[in-house]
């Protein structure tokens, strides 16, 4: 449902789509000074409660765009929802790398990924 909704702004808003650049989010100006078009811009606004259950991992020195709040907040919205979702904040990890394909979160997706294509 995130998916398809997003292809639909994607779409429908071509002008100023979502991407990145140059480590900036474009949304045809400042998203201070475009609000409306920040908020559609955002995973958060689009979940609902056909989404698929979510893993959120994310490096406590991550110096990229994504932050851990972002993964903090998604993962408030599908608990309102009532969805499943797993947020974890892997200490010393950046944006990515072995600490994000261990034992421990392999297993763990692999459990994820196991009850839900059984249902």
């Amino acid at each position: 449902m995130l998916l398809k909704k997003l292809a639909e702004f994607h779409r429908d808003n071509s002008d100023w789509c979502i991407q990145l650049m140059g480590g900036r989010l474009c949304v045809g100006g400042k998203p201070s000074e475009r609000l409306q078009q920040a908020k559609l811009a955002s995973a958060t606004t689009h979940v609902g409660k056909g989404d698929p259950p979510i893993i959120l991992l994310y490096g406590s020195k991550d110096k990229s765009l994504v932050k851990p709040l972002h993964g903090e907040r998604l993962h408030a919205k599908y608990q309102e929802a009532g969805l499943t979702s797993t947020y974890q904040l892997i200490e010393g990890a950046g944006h990515g790398g072995p600490q994000y394909r261990d034992e421990v979160r392999s297993k763990m997706i692999l459990d994820m990924l196991q009850k839900t294509l059984r249902q």
